[in-house]
């Protein structure tokens, strides 16, 4: 993404959230993080296999089925890695590989991002049950707010009850 492009999107965007990767291209971003779990895992990413990721929509005949499961091998340990991060410490990183994906995928639909996409359906798949306790928190936390709301007004319909009580004799 060029300056003035990014200087739009900043513009544009600055009321909803402010761009995290300041002179840093998100596709690149990405493709360093998938690359440092690669080196994680004991492997590196190819020249080739660095530009397929960067590249918008390249064709399926000239991804190896072997590179493509190693590259979304790399990109869903790097998602799960970054869910366990958010559910831990609700302030993780601005300029991590997830937040990379709203902003790489923004005005352009590199290959990265279709692979990213593909991993979080799979992993939020796999792991349901945190939605779960989501939902069951909320839920409490709303039954237990009205419970509070009761309370609260019936205490000062009392007070309220009393205090007229004392006035009027």
């Amino acid at each position: 993404m060029d300056r003035e492009a990014r200087a739009q999107v900043e513009g544009e965007m600055s009321l909803i959230r402010k761009y995290p990767f300041g002179d840093e291209d998100p596709v690149e971003v990405m493709v360093e993080e998938v690359a440092a779990e690669a080196s994680r895992q004991g492997s590196s990413l190819t020249v080739e296999e660095r530009a397929l990721l960067a590249s918008e929509r390249p064709k399926k005949s000239s991804i190896s089925t072997e590179a493509d499961n190693r590259m979304a091998q790399f990109i869903t340990a790097i998602i799960a890695r970054e869910a366990e991060d958010q559910e831990i410490n609700a302030d993780y990183r601005k300029r991590s590989f997830s937040n990379a994906i709203e902003w790489a995928g923004d005005m352009q639909y590199p290959y990265v991002v279709e692979l990213a996409e593909k991993a979080i359906f799979a992993y939020q798949a796999a792991h349901p049950q945190l939605r779960r306790r989501r939902i069951v928190r909320d839920t409490f936390s709303v039954f237990f707010a009205a419970v509070l709301l009761i309370v609260v007004f019936s205490v000062v319909g009392v007070l309220i009850s009393k205090l007229a009580g004392i006035i009027s004799r």
